[in-house]
């Protein structure tokens, strides 16, 4: 059986789409016959760095100007149950028994897989992966391994001008590639545009998996509470609680936040399992967040998005353009009433084109992996 590397950040903790979308492309994967692992490269933690403390202070300060956004509800009451993260990656993420921390650790390590796929998630946004960025375009690699990109994201619709000096070193990295897919349409202009090369726009390994392995993470029993609307925000003002409030008084105070569970006077983060089981037995959901959109259309659930320029939103413009619910995406909370919004349409045309790109998505991964 031949055997596939994956690379992705899979070891991201408080990060629900991380490990959901890590654990989806494994299993996928694994469904075509192939023994697949995640490369366990957990890069060193900077946060003693200089660098990383004068960013920290200068986003204080920016935020005590109301130049950035207010810090999100995880980082505001600091819950620390990462454990239930590393509780889904111990019984889902199959990783190498090797640990990598830094780029030397990869380079010097003889790995002994057929090929490996970086993606998906915005492994290819410079500003996430810093000083390992070139290892997130397979640069360790020796020339027998063949390198494939699912999905993989660059995060904007643009490559960043203050990464140009590294252009030329990541389109020397691409060449080598045997196949790339990228996650977005604007990808696929940045991958011709500014490094030369041809790559597919496919659907999140999420989206590509489909709805039956979410519904095997589902807990057996439960007896838990669950509400007509959840919102799932991952940066809160003031603004978005007086939205809440009144959304709340419209659907009979049924309303919960799924980002976070408030146990005594300090907060948790939901299991992973039950994160996916309050989505799917909810009737609306809102949130600002990729992977939980994906989730929401998964079980056909009505939803709406509130654009967060900060974290990236041509993923979820793409998402929602192919397949036709634009509608869904708003500026301002605001701008969004429920009584107006007419309801998706799964049955008859959401799923159809959920269906085709699923289709075309894995065709492109078949094809990829294949000799």
């Amino acid at each position: 059986m031949k055997k596939v590397g994956i690379l992705n950040f899979h070891y991201s903790t408080h990060n629900y789409g991380a490990v959901l979308q890590a654990a989806s492309l494994a299993k996928y994967i694994e469904s075509l016959g192939y023994d697949v692992e995640h490369i366990d490269f957990i890069p060193q933690d900077d946060s003693k760095t200089l660098k990383r403390q004068l960013r920290t202070y200068l986003g204080k300060v920016a935020r005590a100007l109301k130049l950035l956004p207010p810090l999100s509800e995880k980082k505001q009451k600091g819950a620390k149950n990462n454990e239930v993260f590393d509780y889904f990656r111990y019984n889902w993420i199959k990783t190498s028994n090797e640990k990598f921390t830094t780029g030397d650790d990869l380079k010097r390590y003889n790995f002994e897989y057929d090929a490996v796929v970086v993606g998906s998630d915005q492994v290819w946004r410079p500003a996430y992966t810093t000083d390992n960025m070139m290892f997130y375009f397979l640069s360790f690699l020796p020339d027998n391994v063949r390198r494939v990109a699912y999905a993989a994201s660059f995060g904007v619709s643009e490559w960043e001008s203050k990464y140009n000096n590294k252009v030329n070193l990541v389109k020397k990295e691409l060449e080598k590639f045997k196949a790339i897919s990228v996650r977005e349409d604007t990808g696929v202009s940045i991958c011709e545009e500014t490094f030369g090369v041809t790559s597919e726009h496919v659907l999140d390994p999420t989206l590509l998996v489909g709805r039956e392995f979410f519904q095997s993470l589902l807990p057996v029993t439960s007896k838990l509470k669950y509400h007509k609307v959840v919102y799932y925000k991952l940066d809160v003002d003031a603004e978005f609680k007086l939205f809440i409030d009144k959304v709340s008084q419209s659907y009979s105070n049924s309303v919960e936040n799924i980002y976070l569970e408030k146990t005594g006077a300090d907060y948790s983060f939901y299991p992973v399992d039950m994160w996916v089981d309050k989505i799917a037995k909810s009737d609306v959901v809102i949130t600002d967040s990729f992977h939980c959109v994906c989730l929401s259309i998964l079980f056909e659930k009505e939803f709406v998005c509130i654009i967060n320029e900060n974290r990236g939103i041509s993923r979820i413009k793409s998402l929602l353009h192919a397949l036709g619910i634009e509608g869904r995406l708003f500026n301002n909370v605001n701008d969004i009433d429920f009584s107006k919004l007419e309801k998706i349409d799964y049955q008859n045309k959401v799923n159809d084109k959920l269906e085709l790109l699923r289709e075309s998505s894995s065709e492109f991964i078949k094809k990829a992996l294949d000799e």
